[in-house]
């Protein structure tokens, strides 16, 4: 029976890029030492971006998987046999995620919490990121699938249920509406010792309504992870945020009104290309108003295939 790799790796920064290039060549070499045919397959958003350029570079890979395709695999390994020293390709242009619908979950966290992800993709093009790219556009799950999921944790003993996606705020707008309200009052009708908690949830997207749903169930814990990226408003409208420092505010003092004991978590973009010293020490004045609970700060990364490099670099 031969030998089968399948690698995993990154590709959202071409600074990790670099280091996975030869650690994908460095399975190929090991795999050549072993004196047995091998099978060497990439996998994830790596392949996403530079499928053609892997190919080309990399010739002892016998097939590359897309960042949705791992229900594939099976059937790729198994053509990879039926076809030796051809390379294949499982790389689909425009993402979609009905895998999350069909497939059973493996718990790979500690026995007491798991993630759930409600959603795969974002479509908000913001002009620094490139998931569009990799992930696709938004692809939310139904709610049916999600609850029973919860459902199916929480009598295995599972007590913290993190709620993610790349836009937990946006999830549904890409079936015509926002879902994320009907979502927590669907999680809320199940019974049990549970808690749950949002991440990433966006301020322009995170609704009044999201806002009672949360608070009306005390399983729902007033953490709330939102990154902002910025406060200033020209370095917002050219980051393609479809919102304001004014309007950030206001949201703010919404949620801490309702939720007066939030502990909030963002996040924050520096060395943005149109940010100078005085929109950096505004940005520094508003994290010093101590209004985090935790904070995250992200250096600019000007990647070849986001929409700030090609238009503003």
């Amino acid at each position: 029976m031969s030998r089968r790799s399948v690698v995993r790796k990154t590709g959202w920064i071409q600074k990790l890029c670099s280091t996975t290039f030869p650690k994908i060549t460095t399975h190929s070499r090991l795999n050549q030492e072993t004196g047995r045919r091998s099978t060497l397959v990439a996998a994830g958003c790596l392949s996403q971006r530079y499928r053609e350029d892997l190919l080309q570079e990399i010739p002892e890979l016998d097939a590359l998987l897309g960042s949705q395709d791992f229900s594939e695999i099976v059937p790729l390994l198994d053509r990879v046999c039926r076809e030796p020293g051809k390379q294949l390709s499982f790389v689909q242009p425009k993402p979609h995620y009905q895998q999350f619908e069909d497939q059973e979950k493996q718990q790979s966290t500690p026995r007491h919490f798991a993630y759930v992800k409600i959603a795969e993709g974002c479509s908000n093009m913001c002009s620094f990121c490139n998931i569009p790219m990799l992930w696709g556009l938004l692809s939310s799950r139904s709610v049916p699938s999600i609850v029973n999921e919860i459902q199916q944790l929480v009598s295995r003993g599972v007590k913290e249920i993190n709620l993610i996606s790349q836009d937990t705020s946006s999830f549904g707008r890409d079936r015509g509406q926002l879902e994320l309200a009907e979502l927590l009052r669907s999680i809320s009708a199940l019974e049990g010792d549970f808690w749950v908690r949002l991440f990433y949830c966006y301020p322009n997207t995170f609704t009044g309504d999201v806002l009672a749903a949360f608070a009306a169930d005390k399983r729902f814990y007033a953490y709330l992870n939102m990154p902002f990226q910025h406060i200033e408003d020209n370095v917002l409208r050219k980051m393609n945020h479809k919102i304001n420092r004014l309007q950030i505010e206001q949201k703010m003092r919404e949620v801490k009104r309702i939720l007066p004991e939030v502990a909030w978590r963002t996040t924050f973009i520096v060395g943005f290309l149109t940010e100078t010293e005085e929109v950096f020490e505004q940005l520094l004045e508003f994290v010093a108003a101590g209004n985090f609970t935790h904070l995250g700060v992200f250096t600019y990364s000007p990647e070849d295939n986001i929409r700030s490099f090609s238009t503003l670099g």
